[in-house]
């Protein structure tokens, strides 16, 4: 039984571990949504605004053999995402920006086959070529932009991983400690 329990405390050692480093991943995240919220404004306008079809390369999740596809690593997902263009300037400077809002914003065109949902062709209306609007710049590089902040949805789901990650590694560790007591 021994074995076992050390087996155990191994596995909830590689359990926390991850659930931390998901952790840290997150606050990071959180930390940089924060600075970001906080760039300065500008006056701006939208030159362009459309809704199109597009891709995005995701990382894959499951293992599959290398001979099965072309690329190991990735793969492509359509996607409904909003376009802009907008002109803004800074301290003089003139400059152009894509960006519409701070974090990604999709939706997978495999849950919505009809057309991009209604968030997606709201921020598109909001965003009305012609319209005057503030942009968001990196007072370090004004180059740097967006419109319309939203904050970055995936962290959620890395929190909740890291949580839950975390407690399965002390629930694992105590298993293993009660076991390790039973052979005393």
């Amino acid at each position: 039984m021994h074995s076992l329990s050390s087996k155990l405390t191994a596995v909830a050692f590689v359990f926390a571990i991850a659930g931390v480093v998901a952790l840290a991943i997150a606050i990071a995240s959180n930390r940089r949504d924060a600075r970001l919220k906080e760039w300065p404004t500008t006056p701006g306008r939208i030159l362009t605004s459309e809704i199109a079809k597009s891709a995005i390369g995701r990382s894959r999740s499951t293992i599959q053999s290398p001979q099965t596809r072309s690329d190991p690593s990735y793969k492509i997902v359509p996607v409904w995402t909003l376009k802009v263009s907008y002109s803004y300037s800074v301290d003089g400077s003139e400059y152009r920006g894509e960006r519409a809002t701070a974090f990604p914003s999709y939706d997978e065109i495999s849950r919505q086959p009809d057309g991009p949902s209604e968030r997606l062709r709201t921020l598109q209306r909001s965003l009305a070529a012609g319209s005057d609007v503030p942009v968001h710049f990196d007072p370090d590089d004004p180059s740097d932009s967006y419109v319309i902040w939203v904050k970055d949805s995936r962290m959620r789901s890395v929190m909740t991983s890291g949580v839950a990650l975390l407690a399965l590694g002390a629930t694992i560790g105590a298993i293993s400690r009660l076991l390790a007591r039973g052979d005393n």
